[in-house]
């Protein structure tokens, strides 16, 4: 009982760092497209005036 409540421990503390990398991976990625969404929509009303 005890080694199998370990293991579930160590495989969601490894699935966490995981996700932690994921993030920091994609983070970057998200606010180069918020950014660009950001300067569409302003491109975008602009054109309308």
């Amino acid at each position: 009982r005890r080694e199998t409540h370990h293991a579930q421990g160590w495989t969601w503390s490894l699935y966490s760092q995981n996700c932690v990398q994921l993030l920091r991976q994609l983070l970057p990625h998200l606010k180069i497209k918020r950014e660009r969404a950001l300067e569409a929509i302003e491109s975008q009303q602009v054109r309308r005036r």
